[in-house]
């Protein structure tokens, strides 16, 4: 992937607190466009911004999608059967620890790894959290989803969306510190 170039907004909070109290996040249950919309992000651009393309995920954020979707005893039912089987392996419903899933399984091997193995993933059903999956399944994102996936999209747009969604949230924020590079 290529380095930025160009002018961009550059914060100058990072790495002065650090603290998970602090994090604002969207929790993996929230429905699409529900939080970012009303920040000035559309949701449009929401699946540019990389979803949780990297990294891992703990079982105890999404074993309700395994065994107990919605509150019915049944697994959520546009996941992947063989994704199903092998999270259930790795996240066993009385399980004492709390394992953790890759969440992009097209990356299986390298979680660090960003780009459109994500959006051809979770159009294949094979999303850990539900959230990912509903950008796939959702009218406003499908498209978008679509053409991430087999284009190469994924680079310049989720760069450009994610300076947006900083800005965003940058501008929600009392008492940031901003500087134009």
């Amino acid at each position: 992937m290529e380095e930025p170039q160009g002018d961009g907004w550059l914060s100058n909070r990072g790495g002065a607190l650090s603290s998970s109290a602090l994090l604002s996040f969207s929790h993996p249950h929230v429905a699409v466009g529900a939080s970012r919309g009303t920040r000035g992000y559309p949701t449009v651009e929401e699946p540019w911004d990389g979803g949780h393309s990297v990294g891992v995920s703990h079982c105890s954020l999404f074993q309700g999608r395994l065994y107990n979707f919605q509150d019915t005893e049944k697994s959520d039912p546009p996941m992947d059967p063989l994704l199903l089987s092998t999270l259930k392996n790795t996240c066993p419903r009385d399980a004492i620890l709390d394992n953790t899933a890759i969440l992009d399984q097209g990356t299986v091997g390298n979680s660090t790894i960003v780009g459109n193995t994500y959006y051809q993933e979770i159009l294949m059903r094979k999303s850990i959290l539900q959230l990912d999956q509903e950008l796939a399944l959702h009218p406003s994102t499908n498209n978008t989803v679509k053409s991430t996936a087999m284009g190469d999209k994924f680079s310049n747009h989720s760069g450009q969306a994610m300076v947006k969604l900083g800005a965003a949230q940058l501008n929600a924020d009392a008492g940031h510190s901003d500087s134009k590079n």
